[in-house]
């Protein structure tokens, strides 16, 4: 596990911060969080040594803050909703406002390294939060008690090239596949509905497959799974979940393995 003397997160929604933050103080690492207002969990408060709570639109105060904390390296986790862009007024941040309106378009990837330009000019540097979460990670096999059949790993492979096609054009992570047929595409609407969907149209039995392609950066766009997927897979009676070896994070990983198995889930790591 890595260490740092004090770390910057910027956090999000869902369990991935308050996940870091106690697994980093464990290894030493001071946590100073950066939360956003009305998405970050209120409980992210007990589970690190300090933190901001900001509305995302109030950027302008965060180079003073970096100043005082002496902070340089910093992991960015948690969910923002994208549709966020669509439904607040940034007309007060000249810092969303020009991330938003100079940037090519609003495919998460170029977002992201347009966030990562603005912010090098403030001294900030990102790191990769995988580097502090080794056990959160799977190694590259079956991570559960059943095997794909033959015909699972068929739609396995297939779903690696379309998950990759459409992470290149940065659509989302997520591909549900049956019988070699694209059944759903994520988009928006995250994973978890993704999954949904697919057993709305085709009902139980399908493959999903979340994997980072090549050029997606892992500083910014890790793929998670919680006990929420898990629980959106079960409903959909999903037969095999696919994730990168050693890239992809599971919260609870070993709960989340041991529902797999009580639902004969296979989870693959690749």
């Amino acid at each position: 596990m890595k260490t740092l003397e004090k770390i910057g997160l910027f956090a999000g929604g869902g369990d991935m911060p308050i996940v870091f933050g106690d697994e980093a103080r464990k290894g030493g690492t001071k946590v100073v969080a950066f939360a956003a207002k009305g998405i970050a969990s209120p409980a992210l408060d007990s589970h690190v040594d300090k933190i901001y709570w900001l509305d995302p639109s109030e950027t302008g105060k965060l180079p003073l803050i970096f100043i005082a904390e002496r902070l340089r390296n910093f992991v960015m986790l948690g969910s923002i909703p994208k549709t966020m862009l669509f439904k607040k007024d940034f007309s007060e941040s000249k810092e969303i406002s020009s991330l938003i309106n100079d940037t090519e378009d609003r495919v998460n990837d170029k977002l992201m390294r347009k966030i990562a330009d603005m912010a090098k000019k403030f001294g900030v540097n990102f790191v990769n939060p995988t580097d502090f979460l080794p056990n959160l990670l799977l190694k590259k096999g079956t991570a559960t008690k059943r095997e794909p059949t033959p015909k699972e790993r068929e739609d396995i492979e297939f779903g690696r090239e379309i998950s990759h096609a459409i992470g290149d054009l940065g659509i989302g992570q997520t591909v549900v596949i049956k019988n070699k047929s694209i059944v759903s595409v994520e988009a928006m609407e995250g994973t978890d509905d993704t999954i949904k969907r697919a057993a709305r149209l085709v009902g139980s039995g399908t493959v999903c497959v979340k994997l980072l392609t090549p050029t997606q950066d892992p500083r910014f766009d890790i793929p998670t799974i919680g006990m929420g997927t898990m629980n959106a897979l079960i409903e959909a009676k999903t037969a095999v979940l696919v994730v990168d070896a050693e890239k992809a994070l599971f919260i609870n990983r070993d709960e989340v393995i041991a529902k797999a198995d009580e639902n004969n889930i296979s989870i693959v790591a690749i």
